[in-house]
């Protein structure tokens, strides 16, 4: 097994005539197989005529633990101190490559955005099929068909978009960069302010009271509760057809507090004033067509005035 790509994805490597065998054997089976275009029986026991060279190579590069987590292919787990040694690099060339195991490292690890670093965007599709399916944003350095620098911003641009940090005083810093006059164009101009309803009758009624919510206070003997009445509508307050709930315009919570503090200032001729055990029993649905509702606002003295 030269690597453990993928669950259906194994490479295979040994003796030109072996490997001849096992893949007569897997077609019969029904299974595709596919030669690759290598020099040398990678990963295989056929290099180890090699390693003592290569050894000997390898002892003379310094080298240095990683400052960030490896995943070594290897073993599929993250990267020891072994992995700075001339006998990891000497493994390396004759076991397998557990690319599929170092994928399920990295879920357990929680990694979702992969960047491939290499001229085609080969890894990327292996290791979609080791991770759950559509998780995960992955990105190409580079595409054959593709101009580099085109490929290399579109990663880069969806990287920022996810809210990777990016060094952009290192990026602009090898290109010239001059201010230029803003706007080189006249903008389209409109008006985004929340336009006045015309419905007259609505705002005849409240032309009388000085609050666009409270209305206007009732005048209703023999009761000790005191009232308030007025109309609103999805259009008036304007800024109430802004407040929609699955397609429905509702009169909002602070509508309510507001016109009882409003309600409670009138009648107390103070603004020191506290809001205790608020609770909305049922929405107030306010009609698509614009009609208005009559809202009755009912204060009851008792001990303190209180607001029901």
């Amino acid at each position: 097994m030269a690597a453990i790509n993928a669950q259906n994805s194994i490479v295979i490597s040994g003796q030109r005539e072996a490997i001849r065998a096992v893949c007569t054997t897997l077609e019969a089976d029904g299974i595709k197989t596919k030669k690759l275009n290598v020099s040398h029986a990678f990963h295989s026991p056929l290099m180890k005529p090699m390693v003592a060279d290569f050894e000997r190579v390898a002892r003379e590069v310094s080298f240095s633990f990683p400052q960030i987590k490896l995943i070594s292919n290897v073993t599929g787990k993250e990267a020891k101190e072994e992995i700075a040694t001339p006998e990891y690099w000497c493994r390396h060339v004759l076991e397998s490559v557990r690319f599929a195991g170092g994928m399920q490292t990295l879920e357990q690890l929680g990694v979702e955005v992969f960047i491939e670093i290499g001229p085609k965007p080969v890894l990327l599709g292996m290791g979609r099929q080791c991770y759950s399916e559509h998780q995960g944003l992955w990105l190409p350095s580079l595409r054959p068909e593709r101009e580099d620098w085109q490929e290399l911003l579109t990663s880069l641009g969806q990287l920022y978009v996810q809210g990777a940090p990016i060094d952009w005083v290192g990026f602009d810093r090898n290109f010239t960069r001059r201010r230029v006059p803003l706007p080189t164009y006249p903008f389209q101009r409109q008006r985004y302010w929340v336009e006045a309803s015309n419905n007259n009758s609505i705002q005849a009624l409240s032309s009388a009271s000085h609050h666009p919510l409270l209305g206007q206070q009732l005048s209703l003997p023999g009761t000790k509760q005191i009232h308030f009445q007025s109309q609103i509508s999805k259009n008036q307050p304007a800024w109430l057809k802004d407040h929609r709930v699955f397609e429905s315009t509702i009169v909002p919570g602070m509508a309510y507090i507001e016109m009882g503090l409003a309600a409670l200032a009138t009648v107390t001729q103070t603004e020191n004033l506290m809001l205790e055990d608020f609770v909305i029993r049922q929405a107030l649905i306010l009609p698509e067509n614009g009609e208005p509702k009559l809202v009755q606002l009912v204060l009851t003295l008792q001990e303190t005035l209180s607001m029901i």
